[in-house]
């Protein structure tokens, strides 16, 4: 008999914390489910703590693989799964204890393609969650599914765009093909969510924060990553051909995910210390060239009020041409951390 749910877990070099997140996993008060623990090649003593502790529990399933990212652990959990619904936990965060019990409640009144979620976070007091947003949108009687989409394409009051924030049905997401894409290093999970909700029709948000984001020092968010800029046109690039084909209405909002990803790319140049600044300058300044950047900015600095505070001045000063600015005022504040 086919679980209700499957709850896939990758993991790398995750000997410190790995226990605590699978512990508090088998912890539910609902018990259909299984844990699928995808070892992505760690180095550390990972392996050792998962043969210890959960090599003989017949709801745990460790699968061990040479490292090749977490997409491609992702989809080898989503091919291994058993269960009617997926989830994806990563090793360092938490799950609700409720979480499952109160889910298959609402799976049982209805069938889904995917529910969304709320989180909690901890780690970080700067960062907030977006529980209100999905209140607003849970308290709408118009169409869900297009509220939904213009939030996750949205750079202010928006849903965030985590893989973790929903259950999944499994017959959905193979019948629609939908896995993450493994040449992606950053931005593959909003992909997966946002091709999830693109191809529902049968998607419905509740407002319950199931899931416990630790933001630790594993978080991406403020660290230098070689390949964002290409991630992240990748997937505007794919925005584009596929969601404005349909929704042309989401227009000026995708200008401002454009807009919003050159802001991130100086920022992520800025952090690179292996380059020199004017080295940073020169080649922010091709790239800018390069993918057009100042199209978007030029649309947007019509609709400044879709962005926060500091990205207005981003794009205001991109706008007049006066990157340099930004670019040393974020150096400094980089210097300064």
């Amino acid at each position: 008999m086919k679980n209700k749910f499957s709850i896939i877990v990758p993991v790398y070099n995750g000997e410190s914390h790995i226990k605590k997140c699978i512990d508090t996993l088998l912890k539910q008060t609902y018990n259909d489910f299984e844990i699928i623990i995808i070892n992505d090649g760690s180095t550390d003593d990972t392996k050792s703590v998962l043969t210890k502790f959960y090599a003989k529990n017949l709801k745990v399933k460790i699968v061990n693989t040479s490292n090749k990212g977490v997409s491609f652990a992702r989809n080898l959990g989503i091919n291994q799964s058993s269960g009617q619904y997926l989830l994806f936990v990563d090793s360092d965060d938490e799950l609700s204890i409720n979480a499952l019990k109160y889910l298959s409640i609402m799976l049982n009144k209805k069938d889904r393609d995917l529910i969304l979620f709320g989180f909690s976070l901890t780690g970080d007091n700067n960062r907030k969650n977006d529980t209100s947003i999905l209140k607003s949108i849970a308290n709408q009687n118009t169409d869900c599914k297009m509220n939904i989409l213009k939030s996750i394409l949205s750079t202010k009051n928006n849903i965030l765009g985590y893989v973790w924030r929903a259950v999944y049905s499994l017959d959905f997401i193979k019948k629609n093909n939908i896995f993450f894409e493994t040449h992606l290093k950053i931005s593959e999970d909003y992909l997966f969510l946002l091709q999830s909700v693109e191809h529902s029709n049968n998607l419905f948000v509740i407002t319950e924060e199931f899931y416990k984001y630790n933001l630790g020092e594993t978080s991406m968010s403020n660290k230098f990553v070689p390949t964002l800029l290409n991630d992240m046109v990748w997937v505007n690039n794919w925005i584009e051909s596929n969601i404005l084909t349909v929704y042309p209405q989401f227009f000026v909002g995708f200008n401002c995910l454009v807009a919003n990803t050159y802001i991130r790319y100086v920022q992520n140049a800025i952090r690179n210390k292996e380059e020199n600044f004017m080295l940073k300058y020169r080649e922010i300044k091709l790239n800018k060239r390069k993918y057009n950047f100042q199209r978007s900015i030029n649309q947007v600095i019509f609709h400044l009020d879709k962005f926060d505070f500091k990205s207005k001045i981003g794009v205001i000063l991109f706008r007049i041409h006066l990157d340099i600015v930004y670019e040393l005022l974020f150096n400094i504040k980089e210097r300064k951390n």
